[in-house]
This record gives structure tokens, C-alpha cells and sequence, in this order.
């Protein structure tokens, strides 16, 4: 039904383009969708099914050809509420999700509709395009919202060695952060050094009680306290398995 309201569109949205679906129309038309009731149909017995007709999908991406809309990179917020088709709608996008910043989505936790996805499959999926779940509420019933906001990129600069190259990596750190004007996270991976005769500040985190393999950790946000504010000092005992695996293969790379 086209009812010549200027930015609105009626379109059913999935995965693909031109496939002939059965739409499900609900007696309270916000349930209706592309899939079947599923534990929706127990927890709200008083909606159902009324009648269905057959429609073409079509995929985000065509549908912004199709509607001649413009420069896709203005419209940083999506928000999607259709029904257990959320993550066909994401997947139909393809690569115009790179120009996204934060996703409102309805999420389910339960098969509210017969064969939708799950939170967790939300979660992974945008997690490859770096983003990251915040906000999160959920009925009884198993069906909620879902907040999803773009991370930074992040940038990893690792260095076991001496003072001097910290200090240099550290200057390297925040040219990087210079360059890219904060929009990028640059975390500085500090490895333990055994120095004790220095005058310069540590931090022991070793708690066992031979004093002799005590080790330190050079305080660089102590010792140039404005670096703190454009860099992420983490410790590589603190880094995650995978950054771990991460930063080690690029080492060798180089070994």
C-alpha cells in the first residue's frame, strides 16, 4: 500500500532480493511478521494469525537503490524492530554497516518466532563488524531491545625492551593517536623488565617470595602523566588469550 508519505516506505526486508514470502499478518498488526509464532503463540495466546499474502523481499541494500536514497553514510543509526528478521535485515546490508555507529535492535532470547535468531547470534555477527553490545532489556517472555554501539579500532603497540625504546614507543603511540585524531584506541602493551638499581618508578606485580625474580613494570603514565589521556596502558600479563595469540604471531613474523 503506498500512502504517499514522503521517507516512508513499506518493504519486507530479509537476506535476499526478489524471493516470493508469505507474510503473517497478527490480529494486533506489530506482530506480524516473515516467520511463524513460535513461544509467542504460548505467551500471548490472545495474539494470532489473522490472514498472510505473498510479497517480494528485498535486501537493505537494494532497497537504498530501489528508493534513489543518497549518501547511505548520513544514516549512522539504524533501528530495527521486524519481528525475529533483525539479523536477516543486518546480513542484507552487506558493507553498508561499515557506515553505521550504533544499532537499535529487538532481540530475542527464547524462540519467540519459529527459527529466529538468538542474541548470541546478533552479538557474533556484529562483533565482525566491531561492534559491541551495551545496552540490553529483556522481558519474561524472552524478547527485548538491544542496544549495539561501534568500537574504536584499536591498535596494539607491544615492547619488552629496554626504557629508552619504551619512551620511543610511547612517542610512536601518540603520534598514531595524533594521526588519527582519537578515533582510533591505541593501546600500549608494556612486558615486564628486571630493574631494581634505577631511580625510576615500578610497579611490582609479582607477589611470590623470592625477591631476586621479582619483576617490574616501568610506570609510563606516572613518569609523562599527559600520555594517560590519548593512550591505554595494559599490562601483557592483563591482555585477553586472543591478543595474546594476536601479538605473539605478528612478533614472529619479524623474529
Amino acid at each position: 500500500m503506498k500512502r504517499h508519505i514522503p521517507n516512508i516506505y513499506e518493504e519486507v526486508i530479509t537476506n535476499e532480493d526478489n524471493k516470493e514470502i508469505e507474510f503473517h499478518v497478527a490480529n494486533n498488526f506489530q506482530s506480524s511478521s516473515v516467520l511463524e509464532l513460535g513461544t509467542h503463540a504460548k505467551d500471548h495466546p490472545d495474539i494470532k494469525y489473522v490472514s498472510s499474502f505473498m510479497a517480494k523481499t528485498i535486501t537493505i541494500k537494494s532497497f537504498l537503490k530501489k528508493h534513489k536514497i543518497v549518501h547511505p553514510e548520513k544514516y549512522n543509526f539504524w533501528n530495527f524492530d521486524i519481528q525475529g528478521a533483525e539479523l536477516m535485515a543486518l546480513q542484507g546490508a552487506e558493507e553498508l554497516i561499515n557506515n553505521v555507529k550504533v544499532l537499535n535492535l529487538e532481540v530475542n532470547t527464547k524462540e519467540v518466532y519459529k527459527g529466529c535468531p538468538l542474541i548470541g547470534d546478533i552479538d557474533n555477527y556484529l562483533s565482525t563488524f566491531g561492534f559491541r553490545r551495551t545496552l540490553t532489556k529483556i522481558t519474561p517472555q524472552g524478547w527485548g531491545d538491544a542496544l549495539y554501539i561501534k568500537t574504536k579500532k584499536q591498535i596494539y603497540i607491544y615492547n619488552n625492551s629496554d626504557f629508552g625504546n619504551k619512551v620511543f614507543t610511547l612517542i610512536y603511540g601518540i603520534y598514531l593517536y595524533n594521526l588519527y585524531k582519537g578515533e582510533c584506541k591505541i593501546n600500549y602493551v608494556i612486558n615486564n623488565v628486571k630493574n631494581t638499581k634505577s631511580n625510576l618508578q615500578y610497579i611490582k606485580y609479582d607477589n611470590d617470595d623470592d625477591d631476586d625474580n621479582d619483576k617490574y613494570d616501568i610506570q609510563l603514565d606516572i613518569i609523562f602523566p599527559e600520555s594517560k589521556h590519548k593512550i591505554n596502558f595494559i599490562n601483557y600479563k592483563d591482555l585477553s588469550y586472543f591478543n595474546k595469540v594476536s601479538i605473539n604471531k605478528i612478533l614472529n613474523l619479524f623474529a
